[in-house]
């Protein structure tokens, strides 16, 4: 179809389109309709603004495109980055609202055998990984003539897109993020895959400061005796030539995990000193310098860095192979005594712009950010402007000033082919990195808080006139009459007793310095806790262990992660033994794991045996959206516990992981002695109980009589 001439044309492309809620769209154009500039490149930026389209789509609709804005399941809603094999897109599942990364093999790709085979085997090479630092991969589909792979979306930035914006990173944060990707890399190891092409361009750190590696396009998959696909396809060298190791570049094949670790350490390199070792050399001199160079000194450099970091550096990229550490997990150990101190987030300004479509706002909270017709906003010459977005994350205190939305350029002419229009954009050729369309482009993702128009100018009248009003009656009206209502307010209709009382205190736990008024830990807030109580968690990597117990303090407390935030939450003790959270007559007690993960990794052999036990009745004990990873033996084990008729225990939105084997006794284990308690584990409520990689024999394991099983819940699911 054509492009839109009018902006009636451009609202009958979007209906068309399918991607706006026709309900949302509706009540949008009965309040926004009558103020709408008349061109539709303004209007489509409107439609950004206020969160009805994203960039992407409004990009495609004013091209004329409103076809195939789908993925199988899911719908459109940004492109995320493209490259000479294939396209990401961030895409929501239409029923279930969750938004996934999908990788796009573009048609034309799909007729090559060799890509379309490599394609399927970065699926399986990333289907056999599970670790909270590595990209998931949730499902591989076709969809008539597009194979696409559904993957984690991690909202955040790489490593190459940080320094680039930043500058070369600090000691302290580079060492933990390298570490990071050290425990991703013994993870791929223990499941006998090389990764063949780490890069600060496949490391991405999200807001939260969470490390990932992605793209296992490359992957090497040890286990597979006969892997004829690289050998028949790869022209033998593969990799990225800056960060490729010396055995790498002369035969990709006959590799084994330390050529990881040789490009780990250039990428600790790049973040150390914003630049590759051999950066400004064509391919083949690169490959070369790689063999026989020595990079520049990072002393030379920065004199900031440890001569210990320069060490570790320097053993992670020795081009003998058997100077290096053996497994990644010797990395993460050398790089210990540097990263004992906390890391906060990345900065805002190093995060990633989306259009508030595509940010994951409620519908109700991108209405919200629709501007009242007015004179400053959005259909005005003056609040039509370009403007850059803000940044996702305000700093907690202030108020961002909120920009106008900005116009989508009208993109050229299509040729008069009858073609362009109908393809969608994955069956385009995808675009280079020298493409202005390959990044995503940012809009203003806020709106004024200003009101405005008629409605706002008569508020003004009204409140003028009361005031106006209540003035005049101070004069009038004697001081005795005035204080005596004073009095009659706050001592008859609002006694002192029913004034509004400062409610429990609530504590933050961090052992960054620059947060003054944090507790360092969960144990030390507990000591001055009250009823009621909530202890939120700030620290990206929270190590304690901790009992809930009277005798420890308060029990009726709410332990949770801070807003936004995603903990990986582990043990500080080497002791396998030592759960990392024990509930023992735990009344009231709540754990709201949004953002919490359990992690009963100790080292490489060892695991917590029980992360968490409950113990002895626990009234109105709650434990609700937790991820539990890792164990040895049992995720959780309740043992002579339970809750009471008009306070149960409930256990909701419950999620395990972990590898099991013969010493895995269920994810959940029940035990009781009913000759002793004889009503212990009763009235526990459950729902929503999810399990990864388990076999039922191995989910819910129940050791007390049959009509004291407590399992009386509903939706689990395997």
């Amino acid at each position: 179809m054509a492009q839109p001439a009018t902006v009636d044309e451009f609202i009958d492309l979007v209906r068309k389109s399918g991607v706006a809620d026709e309900k949302r769209l509706d009540a949008y154009l009965a309040k926004m309709r009558a103020t709408f500039p008349p061109e539709p490149t303004k209007v489509a930026g409107l439609f950004v603004h206020d969160g009805i389209l994203t960039n992407f789509q409004a990009e495609n609709i004013l091209a004329g495109k409103w076809r195939r804005f789908s993925i199988g399941k899911y719908k459109v809603l940004e492109r995320l980055g493209s490259g000479g094999f294939a396209q990401v897109y961030l895409c929501e599942h239409k029923l279930m609202r969750r938004r996934v990364a999908v990788k796009v093999l573009p048609v034309a790709k799909a007729k090559d055998s060799s890509a379309k085979e490599r394609f399927y085997r970065e699926a399986r090479a990333a289907a056999a990984l599970d670790h909270p630092n590595i990209v998931h991969t949730y499902d591989i589909d076709q969809d008539e003539d597009l194979h696409f792979l559904v993957m984690e979306y991690v909202d955040g930035a790489n490593l190459l897109e940080i320094v680039q914006k930043s500058g070369p990173l600090s000691v302290l944060r580079a060492c933990h993020y390298i570490q990071h990707a050290a425990l991703a890399l013994q993870h791929a190891y223990e499941h006998e895959l090389v990764h063949r092409d780490i890069k600060p361009g496949n490391i991405l750190v999200d807001r939260a400061g969470i490390v990932k590696i992605l793209d296992m396009g490359l992957a090497l998959i040890l286990s597979e005796e006969d892997d004829q696909l690289t050998k028949k396809h790869d022209d033998g060298t593969l990799g990225t030539a800056d960060y490729l190791s010396p055995e790498q570049a002369m035969n990709s094949h006959d590799v084994d995990i330390r050529t990881d670790i040789y490009s780990l350490g250039v990428t600790f390199y790049f973040l150390l000193t914003g630049q590759a070792p051999f950066e400004n050399m064509a391919i083949a001199q690169k490959l070369m310098a790689h063999q026989m160079k020595q990079p520049r000194p990072i002393a030379e450099i920065r004199k900031d860095v440890p001569a210990a970091v320069v060490a570790i550096l320097d053993k992670m990229m020795a081009k003998k192979v058997e100077a290096r550490y053996s497994v990644p997990g010797e990395v993460v150990e050398a790089l210990a005594p540097f990263t004992q101190t906390p890391i906060g987030p990345p900065s805002d300004s190093e995060m990633p712009r989306l259009s508030p479509a595509a940010g994951g706002e409620s519908a109700d909270a991108a209405a919200a950010k629709i501007y009242t017709p007015g004179r400053n906003g959005p259909g005005s010459a003056k609040g039509i402007k370009a403007a850059a977005v803000s940044p996702a994350t305000p700093v907690p205190g202030t108020v961002k000033a909120k920009p106008a939305a900005p116009p989508i350029t009208q993109p050229a002419p299509a040729p008069a082919t009858g073609i362009t229009e109908e393809l969608a954009p994955w069956q385009k050729p995808a675009p280079t990195a020298d493409d202005p369309s390959f990044e995503v482009d940012a809009l203003a993702s806020t709106s004024s808080g200003t009101r405005h128009g008629k409605r706002a100018a008569a508020d003004s009248k009204r409140s003028m006139f009361l005031m106006i009003t209540l003035v005049g009656a101070f004069v009038i009206i004697p001081i005795i009459l005035v204080a005596g209502a004073a009095v009659f307010w706050f001592r008859v209709v609002q006694p002192p007793s029913e004034q509004v009382k400062p409610g429990p205190p609530r504590f933050e736990v961090s052992k960054d310095p620059t947060r003054k008024n944090a507790k360092r830990s969960i144990k030390a807030a507990l000591k001055d806790a009250e009823t009621g109580s909530v202890i939120e968690l700030w620290d990206v990597l929270h190590e304690e262990n901790v009992v809930i117990e009277p005798t420890a303090g308060r029990t009726a407390v709410t332990i949770q992660a801070a807003e936004g935030k995603e903990i990986v939450w582990r043990s500080a003790r080497k002791d396998p033994e030592a759960p990392i959270l024990r509930l023992s007559k735990a009344a009231g007690f709540k754990l709201k794991g949004k953002g919490i993960i359990f992690d009963g990794t100790i080292d490489q052999n060892r695991r917590v045996i029980d992360l968490i036990t409950i113990n002895l009745e626990s009234p109105g004990l709650a434990l609700e959206d937790v991820q539990i990873n890792h164990f040895e033996r049992s995720g959780i084990v309740i043992m002579n516990s339970g809750g009471t008729e008009k306070a149960p225990m409930t256990l909701s939105r419950l999620f395990f992981l972990t590898d099991v084997t013969p010493k895995t006794r269920g994810a959940i284990y029940f035990d009781a002695n009913p000759q002793v308690f004889p009503s212990i584990n009763d009235h526990i409520s459950i729902d929503e109980w999810r399990f990864h990689g388990f076999d039922r024999e191995k989910t819910i394991q129940v050791n007390q009589p049959k009509d004291k099983t407590p399992v009386n819940g509903n939706n689990v699911r395997y």
